[in-house]
């Protein structure tokens, strides 16, 4: 559900609850607060969120939206221990190369939406593309689409490539290689707190079986008497069998929790530091569950605060003593609304 086509229908909902509770003359006032900012600013477009009642004091909560995920073919990919990400075949070792450059060994070209899987050839590699020889016709495929390839190099290793469609053929694709980055990267304040919490055993292996699915929710509350709004966007995994959410998130409530530094932030992904002992090949791979309380902001007469607790993946651990140093993906990436407050964030940090 996209952060904009809610804002019409979400300040009509502002305006009849505070209407029930408070009377007309504030209802007014909050919604003229809330309109004026949401015309003048696009960071007010991320009131997507939800928090916790403190010291008792009266919160106004409303549920913006919730979305479902599967577990896609590419996330799973991106959980098996001997699948290596790439941004280019140029990160694959030559002699292991070698066997896919004279089309002696087959690559395969994976749908990330339905998971079909499409046997082929090299026919030609390039610094930025490959254009690769299909077995099956491929002429359904459109431009733009999202495909991942898998180089198999050695039974215990595999080599990952996200590609994008950029000419489709008869029997033969080429294909843009894709950096797992490619969002915009915002450096951070290195005051932001982040804590990471590791699923537990039986959620990875849920996961990596792909038996059950992601849900995102966005709530939003204002607090009355001071008149902050503060959003969370909140992800958890739903077990097949898991009759609430809760029996889902008990996976990560009984693992060990990480506290540490944000250090960038894109609608894709995360770069943290992490404080405390702990080995790079525990956390590498691993699904986990991160909380990121940004700054607030303010924009006209509206105070704005982002919480959020999504769940990724550890993609790169790296020791930069006297701790680590984490690149972690995002198993569904954030709005594209949420970037100008990313910014607004970035530019804060360079002036404090």
């Amino acid at each position: 559900m996209g952060i904009r086509s809610f804002l019409k229908d979400f300040s009509n909902v502002i305006d009849e609850t505070l209407r029930q509770k408070s009377g007309p003359s504030r209802t007014d006032q909050s919604r003229r607060a809330l309109q004026e900012s949401t015309s003048k600013a696009g960071l007010s477009t991320l009131l997507s969120s939800g928090v916790a009642p403190k010291g008792g004091r009266e919160l106004l909560t409303f549920e913006i939206g919730k979305d479902i995920f599967e577990i896609g073919e590419d996330i799973h990919l991106f959980l098996a221990p001997t699948n290596i990400q790439i941004n280019s075949p140029d990160r694959i070792e030559e002699a292991l190369f070698e066997p896919f450059r004279t089309m002696r060994k087959p690559i395969l070209i994976i749908n990330a939406q339905n998971g079909k899987v499409i046997p082929a050839t090299i026919h030609t590699i390039d610094d930025t593309f490959l254009i690769a020889d299909t077995e099956h016709s491929t002429v359904l495929l459109k431009s733009g689409e999202p495909l991942v390839v898998v180089f198999p190099v050695l039974p215990q290793r595999h080599y990952v490539l996200q590609t994008m469609v950029e000419a489709v053929y008869p029997h033969r694709l080429k294909l843009q290689y894709k950096d797992p980055r490619y969002d915009r990267r915002w450096s951070m304040p290195p005051t932001i707190p982040v804590r990471l919490r590791l699923a537990s055993a039986e959620v990875m292996l849920a996961m990596t079986r792909r038996q059950g699915h992601m849900v995102r929710e966005m709530t939003m509350a204002s607090d009355e008497a001071d008149g902050i709004w503060t959003g969370h966007i909140a992800d958890y995994f739903q077990a097949s069998k898991a009759l609430e959410p809760s029996q889902a998130m008990q996976g990560f409530d009984v693992s060990p929790s990480f506290t540490g530094g944000l250090t960038d932030l894109s609608l894709g992904g995360a770069g943290l530091t992490l404080r405390g002992t702990c080995a790079p090949d525990e956390l590498l791979r691993h699904v986990i569950l991160l909380s990121i309380e940004l700054p607030r902001v303010t924009l006209d007469t509206l105070s704005l605060q982002l919480l959020l607790t999504v769940l990724g993946v550890v993609r790169h651990v790296r020791a930069t003593p006297p701790g680590l140093t984490l690149h972690i993906r995002f198993l569904q990436r954030l709005s594209k609304e949420l970037d100008p407050l990313f910014e607004h964030v970035h530019h804060g940090g360079l002036k404090s």
